[in-house]
């Protein structure tokens, strides 16, 4: 099992890398929304452990967080538990598919399934709590609840 901080550094990294951390209150901010609330210091003792540097883009002189790779690939097995401590339920309208999270859950485990770039998942949609998962034509309940599985592993179980 990991530890809090494991997974805080984990839930960092995600953010991090899916979004365009301009600073630490913005990061702050994040963390919260993902249900995990930490200091100014815990966050930049985080970042230090994590080599989390902040890099300019040049094209719109923008200065925002990025961290190694290396450090990218060793996180991943932390943030897919973390990811789906927020998952309740699954439930099927139609050829959709809407996922049931913890509140504040649904937008980081949308952007997990958005990751994913497969060809049954046309896209999200997240709310507090609620995600509309949108399948492409043709694509059977059975591929893409398979493919939701990668970041859910309690949805291969349940069906």
């Amino acid at each position: 099992m990991a530890t809090k901080k494991e997974i805080r550094q984990a839930l960092i990294c995600r953010l991090i890398r899916n979004n365009d951390v301009p600073n630490q209150k913005t990061l702050r901010e994040l963390l919260l929304i993902n249900g995990i609330s930490a200091t100014q210091a815990t966050i930049s003792r985080d970042m230090y452990e994590l080599n989390i540097t902040k890099d300019r883009y040049s094209r719109e002189d923008i200065s925002c967080y990025r961290m190694p790779s290396e450090q990218a690939r060793a996180t991943q097995d932390v943030f897919r538990v973390m990811g789906t401590k927020g998952f309740r339920s699954i439930h099927y309208s139609g050829s959709f598919v809407v996922l049931k999270t913890r509140s504040g859950y649904a937008h980081s485990i949308c952007v997990d399934i958005d990751s994913i770039a497969n060809n049954a998942i046309v896209g999200t949609i997240a709310g507090n709590d609620t995600i509309l998962v949108i399948p492409a034509d043709g694509v059977s309940r059975e591929e893409v609840v398979s493919v939701l599985a990668q970041i859910i592993p309690e949805l291969a179980r349940a069906n």
